[in-house]
């Protein structure tokens, strides 16, 4: 609360108050003596009145200095902001309350550290330096201060200002300023980073500026630009090295007809409308004419570049060169015309294996037939006569003779059928695989035909489908058997090996014939070599068949290798 204003102390004034009390008594009469008797007396009086109002002025000034000291030391102790009063050498002679709240130190230990001491060295040097100047009496501006971290919890504060005291004696007042300090300093990081992004941005886009450049002018297709009228306004280096002109004799000199041919001519007048009725353009076919004269198609892709009301401004063309295109076409149609021959040449071959397939199954049903009736059929007729003979035996000796020629004679019957099953399809061909079954085969042709065969396998594991591998089996049978039946010799050979998922089997003998090739592939009967030929091509295989340098005949097949059932061993 402010106190009352007192006028300034004026001694003339005061005796005029105290002659103005003793002027209301009576003033004594008498002898000159006495006059000057009473004349000191009354100065005497006037004088204790005046001492006696400046007494009671003191008094009141007193309690009013009082007062305003209490006010001061309320609003000093209990003020919002931190206040210190430090001496001339930094020392802390006292401090309010909120001072030690932000310094983190009870306010009663502030008193006779030294204020610096509690900053940071940069913080530190800047306020020694300030008080060592010489007119270091005038007000700081206002700064920032960091305090040591350890001191307190606030870590920079804010100096509002400091003002000069008596007995050289400043007044600090100052505030947290960790969130400003923290805020200007992210706002600074901030900043900086923008001003790296908007750098580096500017080098990127300066970048791409030119990389745009350069890809339009070297782009592997052609860019121009025409406006409404038609007239060339821009074009890439790429476009004018497909018609043979620099870019002064094109820009704003040429129209587009004058790079067309008739027909392209007539297509752009067709097309140019639709251009800037839709804005867009797709696939245009038009023919170009160089500056030389050469001719060449291309294919044209258009839109329309329009201002913010609609209004046209010009078009961005890419041109390609369709000339690769075209040959491509035509190639597209020989080999479409190519493809279809093949069609028809491989629908006679299928419609040929077809009934060579029908054919070979016919002379096997034959074959069969043909084993049944003279081996196996034979068998059963004399199995019937000897039921007929042991029905009519008389004695034990003779029904056990003619059991015995039965038993005899249906075993051979069991063997036959035997026989016959495996000349088919053996069981060692699906339980152990296509190897196991070409050793079986050996065997069967050395007991049959006398024929010696050689097997020779690279050991490799060869996954294959049991279509497949009853396919190779039943070829290989029929190479061997061929061998056996035509080379006049009893010795083949038979080779498997598995090349880069190709499966390569080789049937070799030692004969002596001079058939050419297509003879042998006539001789063959049953399942054929015709046929075994036309399978291996239907399976994406080569066929081969030529004679040995040393003599006899040499057929190979190669097929690739098909997928096996899981498990299933080669």
């Amino acid at each position: 609360m402010a106190s009352p204003a007192r006028k300034p102390w004026r001694p003339k004034l005061c005796r005029k108050k105290a002659e103005a009390v003793l002027s209301t008594q009576q003033r004594p009469s008498g002898p000159l003596e006495e006059l000057s008797a009473l004349r000191l007396v009354h100065e005497l009086q006037v004088h204790q009145v005046e001492l006696e109002m400046q007494n009671d002025e003191l008094l009141e000034t007193r309690e009013e200095l009082l007062a305003v000291l209490s006010e001061y030391t309320n609003l000093y102790d209990f003020a919002p902001i931190g206040l210190l009063t430090l001496d001339a050498g930094g020392l802390i002679r006292r401090a309010n309350l909120m001072a030690g709240s932000l310094l983190g130190v009870y306010r009663g230990r502030l008193t006779g550290r030294s204020f610096p001491r509690l900053l940071d060295a940069p913080s530190r040097r800047r306020f020694l330096d300030h008080l060592a100047e010489p007119d270091s009496g005038s007000a700081l501006s206002t700064c920032e201060l960091a305090l040591l971290p350890a001191e307190g919890a606030v870590t920079w504060i804010r100096v509002e200002e400091i003002v000069p005291g008596v007995n050289q004696e400043r007044l600090i007042a100052f505030s947290d300023s960790t969130e400003s300090h923290e805020a200007r300093r992210l706002r600074e990081d901030h900043q900086v980073q923008l001003e790296q992004l908007v750098a580096e941005r500017t080098r990127e886009l300066e970048l791409r500026t030119a990389e745009y450049a350069d890809l339009y002018n070297r782009a592997p297709c052609g860019y121009h630009s025409l406006d409404a009228q038609g007239t060339i306004l821009g074009m890439n280096d790429t476009m004018l090295r497909m018609l043979g002109y620099t870019r002064e004799e094109v820009a704003g000199r040429l129209h587009a007809r004058d790079l067309l041919t008739e027909a392209g001519h007539a297509t752009f007048q067709r097309a140019f409308p639709e251009l800037l009725r839709t804005g867009r353009l797709r696939n245009i076919e038009a023919d170009f004419r160089r500056k030389d004269g050469s001719e060449f198609p291309a294919l044209v892709n258009s839109d329309a570049k329009l201002d913010a009301e609609g209004t046209f401004l010009h078009s961005l063309a890419t041109v390609v060169d369709n000339t690769p295109g075209k040959e491509a076409e035509r190639k597209q149609q020989a080999i479409q015309e190519e493809l279809e021959r093949q069609v028809i040449e491989r629908t006679r071959q299928v419609r040929r294996l077809a009934v060579e397939t029908t054919l070979a199954e016919e002379r096997e049903r034959r074959a069969i037939a043909h084993d049944l009736h003279d081996d196996l059929g034979q068998l059963l007729h004399v199995t019937t006569h000897q039921l007929d003979r042991l029905a009519a035996a008389r004695t034990a000796t003779e029904r056990r003779a003619l059991t015995a020629q039965m038993k005899a004679t249906l075993m051979e019957a069991s063997r036959s059928v035997r026989s016959l099953t495996s000349q088919l399809s053996p069981p060692v061909l699906e339980t152990l695989g296509l190897v196991s079954a070409l050793h079986w085969l050996r065997e069967e042709l050395g007991d049959t035909y006398g024929l010696e065969v050689e097997i020779r396998d690279d050991g490799l594991a060869k996954p294959l489908s049991p279509a497949l591998a009853t396919f190779l089996f039943r070829a290989a049978r029929e190479l061997l058997i061929n061998a056996a039946k035509h080379s006049g010799r009893k010795r083949a050979r038979l080779s498997t090996r598995l090349q880069d998922q190709w499966l390569c089997i080789e049937a070799t003998d030692e004969g002596c014939g001079t058939e050419a090739p297509e003879r042998v592939l006539e001789m063959a009967k049953g399942f054929g070599l015709q046929s075994i030929r036309e399978r291996t091509l239907q399976l994406g295989g080569t066929f081969r068949i030529h004679r040995n340098p040393g003599g006899g005949w040499m057929v190979s097949l190669e097929i690739p290798l098909e997928p096996a059932a899981s498990g299933e061993p080669a």
